[in-house]
C-alpha cells in the first residue's frame, strides 16, 4: 500500500532558545513527522496502523536521539568541553 505524506515544513527551531541540540531538532522532525504519518493514515479508518506507525516513530525517534547525543558529547569532547 502506498500512502503519499503531506510536505512537511519546520522552521525556527530552536529560535525562542537561541539555538537547538541535534536531539532538539531531531525531536522536533520526529514529531513532525509521526503526525503526518498519524494524519496520512486517520482516513483510512485503521486505528491499528496509526498506532504501529506512531510506536516505529518513536522507536526510531530513541535511537536518532541517542545516536544525535553520541555526537554531540563527541564534538563537546574534542572542543574540550
Amino acid at each position: 500500500m502506498d500512502l503519499p505524506l503531506p510536505d512537511i515544513h519546520l522552521k525556527d527551531i530552536g529560535k525562542k532558545e537561541n539555538g537547538a541540540t541535534p536531539g532538539e531538532v531531531v525531536q522536533s522532525l520526529i514529531g513532525a513527522l509521526n503526525k503526518a504519518i498519524l494524519k496520512a493514515v486517520a482516513p483510512l479508518n485503521l486505528d491499528k496502523v496509526g498506532e504501529v506507525a506512531g510506536k516505529a516513530v518513536e522507536g526510531t525517534k530513541d535511537v536518532v536521539e541517542g545516536a544525535a547525543k553520541g555526537v554531540t558529547d563527541a564534538v563537546s569532547d574534542i572542543l574540550g568541553k
